[in-house]
């Protein structure tokens, strides 16, 4: 069986890393993921799952961490880029705990 570790996963690792960082000189850091169109279609559990917290963080103007889905193409893969902007306000602690409903 398969062990790797789920888009969410991947999220709460880099948020738990960006949590302890110090942002004092550095206005805003960026978390970019692709998922292809493929794997958004077929995908049907974790991508959807993914996009669902994506959607939930970028409506939840309180956590302070816009996220922008653009769609894109990687060589001749179309899909949707997710990028998620953290600063100083971002309230890491609050998007963690939900994240860890979804996992």
């Amino acid at each position: 069986m398969e062990n790797r570790v789920t888009l969410l996963e991947q999220f709460r690792n880099a948020l738990t890393g960006y949590a302890n960082r110090d942002l004092t000189h550095a206005r805003n850091i960026e978390y970019v993921i692709f998922i292809p169109l493929e794997l958004i279609k077929e995908d049907k559990g974790e991508t959807d799952k993914f996009i669902e917290f994506s959607r939930l963080v970028k409506d939840t103007e309180e956590w302070n961490c816009p996220v922008n889905m653009i769609p894109t193409t990687e060589g001749a893969v179309k899909g949707i880029e997710m990028v998620f902007t953290f600063n100083q306000e971002t309230k890491y602690s609050d998007i963690i705990n939900k994240l860890e409903t979804y996992l």
